[in-house]
């Protein structure tokens, strides 16, 4: 048996790696690589009796008509890129899963599958899931682009995680990791993470650069405790490959037409404690030296979690953190995501989930935060090394893929802002990067229908040299979901609402119907 699966993991590999490297040709060998394994399970199973196997298909159509060329905001957040961004067309959307396990349930396997095709003048056709995942216990091994959810946040009802939201499409990978918690010390503190190599691929303003991403987990208690404590640190960076802009004389954002690669940067990649060397024959620039390899960028979570006997609540504060110095000083402690959320344990409760969030971002390493006056702590750093959120001066795009924000949505492309004035700092994904939001995300329960609910008010502050004026926002959206029992099918009625400064002021309705085999 495990022969066979060698085989199998060894033909997606070399096409997997493929499919990643050779980004023009990913939809074909994607595709044909899912159907060849997908195969090739099928007949090992039919083969191998001690194994079970399920397969399920979710098929989606709809259509989508706005007031604006776009849809609305929350339309087309938190959808991992698999919804459109314009409105006034029909989409065909599926995904399909096949899941298999050994008869002792130690060994299992996760092959899915999603595409996207939009009906339009211009049809477009997109993969926005394909992955296989491989468990030995709690040991997995994932290789390809997949959904994932970090963090303490809900996965429902949550606006998303500081730097790995729920916005743009899954970033190619190889990730190997814990699924769930271990036991590290004694009987009440367990660890879980993963490390992971993934691809970029051709971007705006670079090209064939990769991601660099780890994340480590702890909880202080026990899987049925009543209390539990969370702590968790993540950290991605952006590094390597080739710069597609023009620099200044007297500029050392690169050199040779390329940005650092190979093993010492990656090495320095992983573990940026120090700077590195000065050595230009290596294309190691000035700029390299001062801010270490990459665009670094990462989050430290901490929380608790309260179960009661019919629900589960949990707050927390995500801390977001770009250098060395805002990591260390903790001088922009006051910037991040503050949220509470429930879940109720009932079968068909009125609420099922609910998320309230406070979302920060304006100080960015410019000032003492109160928290550190309260405790009377003068800090350092502050002032001196100011960060600017999600973007970066050697790989533009900062942190985007594909024209989306990967972290937090309140962070907006300047793509999709109502910019009168879109000429100043041209090389910036983000313009208004320092937020003030109020969120508020519930599920809820009744007619027998469920209702999916996310509003937000927000204040949005451009550059701090006053380019651009202060902005507010509103965004709100409301999604119906009628199920159909008997027919494993259902129809969702989708209303969003835009009004404010920062966005164009937008109305939009999509009407879809769904069908689970």
């Amino acid at each position: 048996m495990y022969t066979h699966w060698l085989i199998c993991c060894h033909s997606f590999g070399y096409k997997q790696y493929n499919f990643l490297i050779k980004q023009k040709k990913f939809k074909i060998i994607g595709i044909a690589v899912f159907w060849k394994v997908l195969l090739l399970i099928i007949l090992l199973n039919a083969e191998l009796s001690a194994q079970k196997i399920g397969l399920n298909v979710e098929f989606e159509s709809g259509y989508s008509l706005s007031s604006h060329s776009e849809v609305p905001f929350w339309q087309r957040a938190n959808h991992y890129g698999a919804r459109q961004k314009t409105g006034n067309k029909g989409f065909i959307s599926q995904t399909s899963t096949l899941r298999g396990y050994h008869k002792n349930k130690d060994f299992k396997y996760e092959v899915k599958t999603s595409t996207l095709f939009t009906i339009e003048r211009n049809s477009k056709f997109l993969l926005t899931e394909l992955n296989l995942k491989l468990n030995y216990k709690d040991l997995c091994l994932s290789l390809g682009r997949s959904r994932e959810h970090y963090g303490l946040t809900d996965s429902t009802t949550s606006s998303g995680s500081m730097t790995n939201s729920h916005n743009a499409l899954p970033i190619p990978q190889i990730k190997i990791g814990l699924s769930q918690y271990k036991k590290l010390l004694l009987k009440i503190l367990f660890i879980k993470g993963h490390f992971s190599h993934g691809w970029f691929g051709n971007q705006k303003w670079a090209s064939h650069y990769y991601l660099h991403q780890k994340n480590i987990s702890l909880r202080l208690g026990k899987d049925n405790a009543r209390f539990n404590m969370y702590g968790e640190i993540m950290h991605n960076t952006q590094w390597g490959g080739k710069p597609k802009y023009s620099m200044a004389e007297g500029e050392t954002r690169y050199i040779n037409g390329r940005f650092p690669s190979g093993w010492y940067t990656y090495k320095n990649v992983v573990f940026p404690l120090l700077n590195p060397k000065k050595d230009s024959t290596i294309n190691i620039s000035a700029f390299d030296y001062e801010n270490r390899f990459g665009n670094h960028i990462g989050q430290i979570s901490f929380g608790g979690s309260l179960d009661m006997a019919f629900s589960r609540f949990v707050v927390y504060k995500e801390l977001l953190f770009e250098t060395g110095q805002t990591f260390s000083s903790l001088t922009n402690i006051d910037d991040g995501l503050y949220g509470l959320s429930y879940v109720s344990k009932l079968t068909k409760p009125y609420t099922k989930r609910l998320s309230v969030e406070y979302f920060q971002t304006t100080n960015q390493g410019m000032y003492r935060p109160g928290l550190l006056k309260l405790f009377r702590i003068k800090g350092k750093h502050y002032g001196r090394n100011r960060n600017n959120y999600y973007n970066h001066n050697q790989y533009l795009d900062g942190w985007s893929y594909n024209g989306s924000n990967i972290g937090s949505p309140f962070i907006i492309p300047r793509t999709e802002l109502n910019l009168l004035n879109d000429t100043a700092y041209s090389s910036y994904m983000f313009l208004y990067n320092r937020v003030k939001a109020l969120y508020l995300g519930a599920e809820n329960n009744f007619w027998n229908m469920t209702f999916l609910t996310k509003i937000s008010v927000s204040s949005n502050f451009g550059q701090r040299d006053g380019s651009f004026p202060d902005r507010k926002q509103f965004a709100g959206n409301i999604s119906c979901t009628k199920e159909f029992v008997k027919s494993k099918s259902s129809v969702i009625l989708n209303v969003g609402l835009d009004r404010g400064d920062l966005l164009p002021q937008n109305l939009g309705v999509q009407l879809a119907w769904k069908k689970l085999w």
